[in-house]
Protein backbone atom coordinates (compact mmCIF):
# COMPACT_ATOMS: atom_id res chain seq x y z
CA UNK A 1 0.00 0.00 0.00
CA UNK A 2 3.36 2.40 0.57
CA UNK A 3 3.83 2.36 -3.36
CA UNK A 4 -0.20 3.17 -3.84
CA UNK A 5 0.16 6.10 -1.27
CA UNK A 6 3.29 7.53 -3.31
CA UNK A 7 1.90 7.24 -6.72
CA UNK A 8 -1.94 8.77 -6.69
CA UNK A 9 -2.45 12.58 -7.93
CA UNK A 10 -4.15 14.45 -4.33
CA UNK A 11 -7.43 15.73 -5.01
CA UNK A 12 -8.42 19.03 -3.00
CA UNK A 13 -11.83 17.61 -0.47
CA UNK A 14 -15.25 18.24 -1.68
CA UNK A 15 -16.43 19.19 1.47
CA UNK A 16 -17.02 22.31 3.39
CA UNK A 17 -13.53 23.86 3.92
CA UNK A 18 -12.52 25.68 7.67
CA UNK A 19 -12.00 24.93 11.20
CA UNK A 20 -12.92 21.61 13.03
CA UNK A 21 -12.99 22.05 16.52
CA UNK A 22 -11.37 18.94 18.42
CA UNK A 23 -11.41 21.06 22.40
CA UNK A 24 -13.06 17.76 24.54
CA UNK A 25 -12.86 15.02 22.39
CA UNK A 26 -10.30 12.17 23.22
CA UNK A 27 -9.48 11.54 19.15
CA UNK A 28 -6.63 9.19 18.42
CA UNK A 29 -6.26 10.96 14.56
CA UNK A 30 -5.11 14.45 14.39
CA UNK A 31 -6.95 17.64 12.28
CA UNK A 32 -4.57 16.74 9.76
CA UNK A 33 -5.41 13.07 9.39
CA UNK A 34 -9.19 13.78 8.46
CA UNK A 35 -8.65 16.94 6.83
CA UNK A 36 -5.38 16.47 4.62
CA UNK A 37 -5.19 14.80 1.50
CA UNK A 38 -7.85 12.17 2.23
CA UNK A 39 -9.08 12.73 -1.16
CA UNK A 40 -7.87 11.42 -4.69
CA UNK A 41 -8.37 11.23 -8.11
CA UNK A 42 -8.65 7.89 -10.04
CA UNK A 43 -9.19 6.93 -13.90
CA UNK A 44 -11.31 4.99 -15.69
CA UNK A 45 -8.35 3.01 -18.36
CA UNK A 46 -10.62 3.00 -21.34
CA UNK A 47 -12.97 5.89 -21.42
CA UNK A 48 -10.20 8.20 -19.02
CA UNK A 49 -12.48 9.49 -17.28
CA UNK A 50 -11.48 11.29 -13.81
CA UNK A 51 -13.50 10.78 -10.63
CA UNK A 52 -12.98 11.52 -7.31
CA UNK A 53 -12.21 9.03 -4.61
CA UNK A 54 -11.97 8.86 -1.01
CA UNK A 55 -8.36 7.24 -0.28
CA UNK A 56 -9.55 5.35 1.95
CA UNK A 57 -11.84 3.15 -0.99
CA UNK A 58 -8.76 3.40 -3.31
CA UNK A 59 -7.84 -0.13 -2.59
CA UNK A 60 -11.10 -1.07 -3.79
CA UNK A 61 -11.04 1.00 -6.51
CA UNK A 62 -7.96 -0.37 -7.86
CA UNK A 63 -9.13 -3.71 -7.83
CA UNK A 64 -12.18 -3.08 -9.91
CA UNK A 65 -9.61 -1.35 -12.72
CA UNK A 66 -9.54 2.13 -11.69
CA UNK A 67 -6.08 3.53 -12.15
CA UNK A 68 -3.89 6.31 -10.44
CA UNK A 69 -2.16 7.75 -13.13
CA UNK A 70 -4.26 9.59 -15.97
CA UNK A 71 -4.43 7.27 -18.80
CA UNK A 72 -2.98 8.24 -22.70
CA UNK A 73 -6.76 7.91 -23.60
CA UNK A 74 -8.52 11.31 -23.67
CA UNK A 75 -12.60 11.19 -22.11
CA UNK A 76 -14.79 11.93 -25.61
CA UNK A 77 -15.87 15.31 -24.88
CA UNK A 78 -19.31 15.96 -25.95
CA UNK A 79 -20.54 18.55 -29.31
CA UNK A 80 -23.93 19.34 -27.45
CA UNK A 81 -24.93 21.90 -25.12
CA UNK A 82 -27.85 21.78 -22.95
CA UNK A 83 -31.02 23.99 -24.06
CA UNK A 84 -30.84 26.06 -21.08
CA UNK A 85 -26.87 26.72 -21.44
CA UNK A 86 -25.52 30.26 -21.03
CA UNK A 87 -24.14 30.39 -24.77
CA UNK A 88 -27.65 29.08 -25.97
CA UNK A 89 -29.37 30.66 -29.46
CA UNK A 90 -32.46 31.38 -26.93
CA UNK A 91 -30.55 32.11 -23.84
CA UNK A 92 -31.82 36.01 -24.06
CA UNK A 93 -35.80 34.99 -24.50
CA UNK A 94 -35.41 32.19 -21.69
CA UNK A 95 -34.07 34.88 -18.98
CA UNK A 96 -37.19 36.87 -19.96
CA UNK A 97 -39.59 33.92 -18.80
CA UNK A 98 -37.40 33.47 -16.14
CA UNK A 99 -35.68 29.85 -16.86
CA UNK A 100 -32.55 29.08 -15.30
CA UNK A 101 -29.57 28.24 -16.71
CA UNK A 102 -27.32 24.86 -17.31
CA UNK A 103 -23.64 24.67 -17.79
CA UNK A 104 -23.74 21.27 -19.27
CA UNK A 105 -21.66 22.22 -22.82
CA UNK A 106 -20.42 18.08 -23.04
CA UNK A 107 -23.56 16.08 -24.32
CA UNK A 108 -22.35 13.54 -26.64
CA UNK A 109 -25.78 13.06 -28.76
CA UNK A 110 -28.99 14.26 -29.00
CA UNK A 111 -30.48 11.45 -27.67
CA UNK A 112 -28.65 11.99 -24.09
CA UNK A 113 -29.51 15.76 -24.58
CA UNK A 114 -33.53 14.74 -24.60
CA UNK A 115 -32.31 12.68 -21.68
CA UNK A 116 -30.69 15.58 -20.05
CA UNK A 117 -33.91 18.17 -20.55
CA UNK A 118 -36.30 15.34 -19.73
CA UNK A 119 -34.40 14.14 -16.42
CA UNK A 120 -32.63 17.47 -15.44
CA UNK A 121 -35.11 20.17 -16.79
CA UNK A 122 -38.75 18.57 -16.26
CA UNK A 123 -40.39 21.64 -16.14
CA UNK A 124 -38.41 24.06 -17.77
CA UNK A 125 -38.40 21.41 -20.89
CA UNK A 126 -42.30 21.42 -20.85
CA UNK A 127 -42.64 25.15 -20.93
CA UNK A 128 -40.33 25.11 -23.96
CA UNK A 129 -42.38 22.34 -25.73
CA UNK A 130 -45.71 24.44 -25.03
CA UNK A 131 -44.02 27.58 -26.41
CA UNK A 132 -42.75 25.63 -29.57
CA UNK A 133 -46.58 24.09 -30.10
CA UNK A 134 -48.19 27.71 -29.61
CA UNK A 135 -45.62 29.16 -31.87
CA UNK A 136 -46.22 26.43 -34.69
CA UNK A 137 -49.85 26.53 -34.20
CA UNK A 138 -49.55 30.25 -34.83
CA UNK A 139 -47.38 29.62 -38.25
CA UNK A 140 -49.66 26.91 -38.86
CA UNK A 141 -53.13 29.30 -38.62
CA UNK A 142 -51.07 32.22 -40.86
CA UNK A 143 -50.48 30.00 -43.71
CA UNK A 144 -53.60 28.89 -43.79
CA UNK A 145 -55.13 31.99 -43.66
CA UNK A 146 -52.83 32.90 -46.82
CA UNK A 147 -53.75 29.91 -48.86
CA UNK A 148 -57.61 30.26 -48.02
CA UNK A 149 -57.12 34.37 -49.42
CA UNK A 150 -55.24 33.22 -52.61
CA UNK A 151 -57.78 30.28 -52.93
CA UNK A 152 -60.26 32.63 -52.74
CA UNK A 153 -58.81 35.28 -55.15
CA UNK A 154 -57.86 32.59 -57.64
CA UNK A 155 -61.73 32.11 -57.73
CA UNK A 156 -62.81 35.51 -58.36
CA UNK A 157 -60.20 35.91 -60.46
CA UNK A 158 -61.39 33.10 -62.92
CA UNK A 159 -65.12 33.90 -63.14
CA UNK A 160 -66.03 30.50 -63.68
CA UNK A 161 -68.90 30.01 -60.25
CA UNK A 162 -70.49 33.46 -60.38
CA UNK A 163 -70.06 34.27 -64.23
CA UNK A 164 -69.32 38.30 -63.08
CA UNK A 165 -66.33 37.10 -61.46
CA UNK A 166 -68.52 36.82 -58.00
CA UNK A 167 -68.32 34.04 -55.94
CA UNK A 168 -71.73 32.86 -54.74
CA UNK A 169 -72.87 31.30 -51.93
CA UNK A 170 -75.91 28.94 -52.47
CA UNK A 171 -77.78 28.26 -49.69
CA UNK A 172 -77.91 24.62 -47.80
CA UNK A 173 -80.27 22.58 -48.55
CA UNK A 174 -82.97 21.07 -46.36
CA UNK A 175 -82.55 17.27 -46.25
CA UNK A 176 -85.12 14.80 -48.20
CA UNK A 177 -87.44 13.46 -45.80
CA UNK A 178 -86.43 10.01 -44.82
CA UNK A 179 -88.77 7.60 -46.12
CA UNK A 180 -91.05 5.64 -43.03
CA UNK A 181 -89.42 2.79 -41.47
CA UNK A 182 -91.66 0.01 -40.70
CA UNK A 183 -90.64 -2.70 -38.59
CA UNK A 184 -91.60 -5.97 -37.65
CA UNK A 185 -90.07 -6.08 -34.55
CA UNK A 186 -92.11 -5.76 -31.13
CA UNK A 187 -91.13 -3.59 -28.17
CA UNK A 188 -87.77 -6.09 -27.44
CA UNK A 189 -86.76 -6.32 -30.77
CA UNK A 190 -88.35 -10.23 -31.52
CA UNK A 191 -90.58 -10.57 -34.45
CA UNK A 192 -94.07 -10.76 -34.15
CA UNK A 193 -96.38 -12.89 -35.60
CA UNK A 194 -97.33 -10.51 -38.28
CA UNK A 195 -94.36 -10.44 -39.67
Amino acid sequence: MAAINEDFEKAPSPGVGGEIDTSGLSLSLSVEDLTEHQWVYVYDPKTGDRSLANKSMLKALLKHGFVTKKPLVEPFKGRFMCFLHKDGSFRAHYDAIGLPVCNKANIPSLYQLNLHMSRKHKMELATIETEKKELEDKKKEERDTILQEALLNSVRASGRPGGGGEVKETPPQAPAPAAAVISHRGKRGRKTKNG
